[in-house]
């Protein structure tokens, strides 16, 4: 209870949940981490995102020293308190999961799945072998679980202010020992690491691959290996399935900072990219 009270993350989302009755935490996150560290590398932000950064901390005023030795500690470990409250949340979530067989029409002839989800649903409702499942993420009792944000810095800054390493899913990555081992799912090449045995069988066959992709919002956190997948060599088509128009807007606008609009409209045209609306399933 001593961790909740005062939870810098469990108090914002509160503010915010109240005004939009949704919150998407890896947004957030990045964006007060964002903010945070354009403070550090340029020394100031502007008036108005000053303001709010010192409404979201409960501070009348901050400095880079004081973000550096206490904010970002701080936000660490309320961030880290989060996520096992998350995971404690979907263990409990899971085990009254209902039955409900959405992908069953499209995940007859499935090799593989490459999962941003945390839990085994998939794998208990449609009975597919863990060992064709990679967890991207981490995994629900593992205590492995990656909560976190893509790169905010440009990339002359990434080596030099490390200060929000611990924030970013690649770090969260290499901690939790999964580094890039998805790129093993499709890999082509003998040197790339591979989950596992079935996977590596997998990838040493002969063929295209035919992606489908169902649930994910395409957001840029996971740009790395969602532009990965897109670009890969052996990836014939990708079929993206939505929700609503709405949905449609911002997977275009996420895929659009992804590959970069002449490229995507590239594999739009070629008829490589997809899009396929929900229709109950």
């Amino acid at each position: 209870y001593l961790y909740l009270n005062g939870n810098y993350w469990l108090d914002y989302f509160d503010k915010i949940n109240n005004k939009y009755n949704w919150v998407d935490f890896e947004q957030e996150v990045q964006q007060v981490v964002s903010a945070l560290e354009q403070f550090i590398v340029n020394g100031n932000i502007s008036d108005d995102e000053y303001r709010w950064l010192c409404a979201v901390l409960g501070k009348k005023k901050i400095n880079r020293n004081d973000i550096v030795k206490n904010i970002i500690p701080k936000l660490l470990f309320d961030l880290q308190i989060l996520t096992y409250l998350l995971e404690e949340y979907l263990i409990k979530e899971t085990e009254n999961a209902e039955q409900n067989k959405k992908l069953e029409s499209i995940c007859t002839n499935v090799d593989g799945v490459i999962t941003y989800n945390y839990t085994d649903v998939f794998e208990k409702l449609y009975f597919v072998p863990n060992e064709k499942i990679y967890h991207v993420h981490g995994e629900l009792g593992k205590h492995n679980l990656v909560l976190g944000i893509g790169e905010t810095l440009q990339d002359n800054d990434v080596n030099r202010y490390t200060y929000f390493s611990s924030f970013k899913k690649y770090f969260q990555k290499i901690i939790y020992g999964l580094g890039n081992s998805y790129k093993g799912v499709l890999g082509y090449k003998e040197n790339e690491p591979c989950p596992n045995e079935y996977f590596r069988y997998l990838r040493n066959r002969s063929g295209d691959w035919n992606v489908i992709i169902y649930g994910h919002s395409l957001d840029v956190t996971d740009s790395d290996s969602l532009g990965w997948i897109m670009t890969h060599p052996l990836v014939k088509s990708i079929t993206i399935y939505y929700i609503d128009t709405k949905s449609l807007n911002s997977i275009i606008a996420n895929m659009t900072i992804i590959l970069g609009k002449n490229l995507l409209l590239k594999k739009v045209d070629e008829q490589v990219i997809h899009f396929k609306r929900v229709n109950n399933m």
